[in-house]
């Protein structure tokens, strides 16, 4: 996304398409002139070579990707070796799909060489002790839960995780299944979270899902007081202060959700979200 790889590639199209439209018509001009059979393999030639600058294009900015990818894991405190590793399980199952790979890698292919070539880049930064982070898991458990096939079987998968037993972070997976309960059974949403809060009460993460349970079970007040007391603390906290946005707009709060979101427009002026709440 930084490195606007989208708008990049319509840019160069908007520079290579000249000269495919002037392929496609000395095609047309040779096909005219001198047979079919030439025009048709001057017009193949000009395909080949457009298809193959795209693919090259996009090659490039896989590597790119794949080396910000890396430096931005390392500096964040994680593991860069992590990224080679998941190519590689990534691989393996493409090849056990058989003809019918999955959907992401067929707008993301992988193979040998860019498996070696992360595998390479994060051997260069130096090896050392990563400790388990709670955080890292509950970001893990959201996006496990959105992408789950129903809220429903993750529900049945989460509870049936912590009887067994079955979990790296007992903690990481009751924060789950609250995640999961916040639309069907907001009230047990609620009691899980609020037992995390007390647990770690300093974890900001913890403080907002707990103020978001708070509003789905009809507690509006409770859940604004949290929000604007971590706030307080931390007036810098995106995801808490568009929380408290949405909340006042949904309570017809609209002049203090205003304030809120120009105060965050400030420091966040390239932020659409910002923008369109404001709005």
């Amino acid at each position: 996304m930084s490195q606007r790889h989208y708008a990049r590639r319509l840019q160069k199209q908007e520079l290579s398409t000249p000269l495919t439209l002037a392929g496609i018509l000395a095609s047309a001009v040779i096909a005219a002139t001198t047979g079919a059979e030439a025009g048709i393999a001057t017009l193949a030639s000009t395909q080949a070579m457009s298809v193959e600058k795209a693919l090259s294009y996009s090659r490039s900015n896989e590597e790119e990707a794949d080396r910000i990818g890396i430096e931005t894991m390392y500096k964040s405190n994680f593991d860069p070796r992590a990224m080679p590793r998941m190519f590689e399980t990534m691989l393996k199952n493409a090849r056990l799909q058989g003809s019918s790979p999955p959907e992401y890698l067929s707008t993301h292919p992988l193979s040998e060489n860019r498996v070696a070539d992360t595998k390479n880049r994060a051997e260069q930064y130096p090896i050392k002790q990563y400790r388990d982070n709670f955080q890292f898991h509950i970001s893990k458990a959201i996006v496990a839960t959105d992408f789950a096939e129903s809220k429903e079987s993750a529900i049945k998968y989460y509870r049936s995780t912590i009887e067994k037993g079955q979990h790296k972070n007992v903690d990481a997976t009751r924060f789950a299944l609250a995640y999961a309960l916040f639309d069907s059974k907001p009230k047990e949403s609620l009691e899980i979270l609020t037992k995390l809060h007390a647990k770690y009460p300093a974890l900001p993460v913890i403080s907002i899902f707990l103020a978001e349970a708070e509003y789905f079970s009809g507690n509006a007040e409770a859940s604004i007081a949290r929000l604007k007391t971590l706030l307080e603390f931390n007036p810098n906290n995106y995801s808490a202060a568009i929380l408290l946005a949405e909340i006042y707009e949904q309570e017809q709060r609209y002049s203090e959700a205003e304030t809120l979101l120009i105060a965050q427009s400030r420091t966040r002026a390239d932020n659409p979200v910002i923008w369109y709440l404001l709005a």
